[in-house]
């Protein structure tokens, strides 16, 4: 009995333990000068039962940019931190390197560099405090539930965010020095970049967050909203009271969101653009289900809802971009042969039809530097250049095409850096994210990510 007592408190004391601990996203990032082969046999955490460990095999190529990553799931919690060991296998030689570690925003991530000899070294280690939030670039792995930034100075990753579930959209703040990414567990994440710490909002009101917008009003107030593709709504998140406050009904299965951003953040928009959101902010809302735009007409003080108008799309709508020079906003028709395309200014809008872009256009953007609309093309991969006839816009007009550029991947999203004059492609299928010159129409660099891209985000 006395035996048997001692085995029943081992095995609780080691139950407590391990119920302590949560499947923390283990990182593991390799950057050498040439191409290697590299075989994780297992990574040990000094001072944790077996349980904690990595077990390999895992094999990673580092052919493609000389780089590659290690994500697995290890029972580690939140702060924990110590020395490691690494175990691995190069030219058929097994060797061994010690590491520190520290879990930290629900990731325990670390950085090697991998010799001419062969051998493995750490990187020096690197917080989000050493980086400036406007080099940084962002990229959603949703299915993973990562958000990874990146050195736009660099070329390297600098950190990486883990949630407790698979993400589905993200934007960053005007007011905070914060990201908003929604979660598929119905909560929105804020994510705050000087400081490093995580929180959640629960979303309440709706279910299936999809798109996440930020909106900033006259008042001070800062809103997100949040469209919900289950329950066909549109929650409304108030950043200073942090929590839900509202919802508006859409319906058609709402799959995009956007809010115009303050009138002191635009650099090249119109006089009659400016003077719109001196009073006005659109909330625009894709309904892909629906073949529908939204335009809700929103107080520039505290953006409530003031007017509402409803528009016709073209089959299955899946994102919206808009042009402040301009006036003009964009809807992508991944189901058509057209992009549609209307005023910002509401009292002015009607929906066109901008034929001649063809079929799987996916995204698109507006490059202010060259006033070009820039469109990706699913299949066959392609970047198309073009205009628009801005004047005298009639039921249907034609887009002026510029040329492209011809694509071996596959493109889902693309972002227009105006401060770097290039173009960032995401390729989910290959797992890497592209950067195109604006100009020159050439490739610059490609990153590899450890996950399935969504979406990126420029600061």
């Amino acid at each position: 009995m006395w035996c048997f007592s001692w085995i029943l408190v081992f095995f609780l004391i080691i139950f407590s333990r391990i119920s302590e601990a949560q499947d923390i996203k283990l990182l593991l990032y390799f950057r050498s000068q040439d191409p290697f082969t590299i075989t994780i046999k297992k990574v040990e955490f000094e001072g944790k039962e077996s349980n904690y460990f990595f077990n390999g095999p895992y094999t990673l190529k580092l052919s493609e940019n000389n780089e590659g990553y290690l994500l697995a799931k290890v029972l580690l919690k939140e702060g924990d931190y110590g020395n490691a060991k690494l175990i691995y296998e190069i030219d058929g030689k097994v060797k061994e390197t010690l590491f520190s570690f520290r879990v930290k925003r629900g990731v325990c991530f670390v950085s090697f560099s991998i010799l001419k000899d062969g051998s493995v070294v750490l990187n020096k280690f690197s917080d989000s405090f050493s980086y400036v939030k406007e080099n940084l670039l962002s990229v959603l792995l949703g299915s993973e539930g990562l958000v990874g930034f990146y050195d736009r100075i660099s070329n390297k990753p600098a950190f990486f965010v883990g949630f407790t579930s698979d993400v589905s959209s993200f934007s960053s703040s005007y007011k905070y020095d914060m990201v908003y990414v929604s979660g598929k567990d119905n909560f929105l994440y804020t994510y705050d970049i000087s400081m490093g710490n995580v929180e959640k909002i629960p979303i309440m009101r709706g279910s299936g967050p999809v798109s996440t917008s930020v909106g900033y009003f006259n008042s001070g107030k800062e809103i997100v909203f949040v469209a919900n593709g289950k329950t066909e709504n549109v929650s409304i998140i108030d950043m200073d009271l942090k929590s839900e406050v509202g919802d508006i009904k859409v319906s058609g299965g709402p799959i995009k969101v956007f809010v115009d951003p303050p009138p002191d953040r635009l650099k090249d928009a119109s006089k009659e653009v400016l003077a719109y959101l001196e009073n006005y902010r659109n909330l625009y809302v894709l309904s892909y289900y629906g073949a529908k735009l939204t335009i809700f007409q929103l107080s520039a003080w505290d953006g409530k809802v003031v007017a509402k108008r409803e528009y016709q799309t073209g089959w299955k709508p899946f994102n919206l971009f808009v042009d402040y020079k301009n006036g003009l906003f964009y809807v992508i028709n991944e189901g058509s042969d057209f992009i549609n395309v209307g005023y910002i200014v509401i009292d002015q809008s009607s929906l066109f039809r901008l034929e001649g872009v063809g079929y799987n256009i996916v995204d698109g953007d507006y490059m202010s530097r060259s006033d070009m609309v820039i469109l990706a093309r699913s299949s066959p991969g392609e970047l198309i250049f073009g205009r628009v006839p801005v004047t005298g816009l009639v039921y249907s007009s034609k887009f002026q095409s510029y040329g492209g550029i011809g694509l071996e991947f596959t493109p889902f999203k693309l972002k227009y850096d105006s401060r770097a004059g290039c173009i960032y492609v995401v390729d989910k299928k290959k797992r890497k994210f592209f950067v195109f010159d604006e100009l020159r129409r050439d490739l610059m660099d490609k990153f590899n990510v450890p996950g399935t891209p969504y979406d990126l985000l420029l600061f």
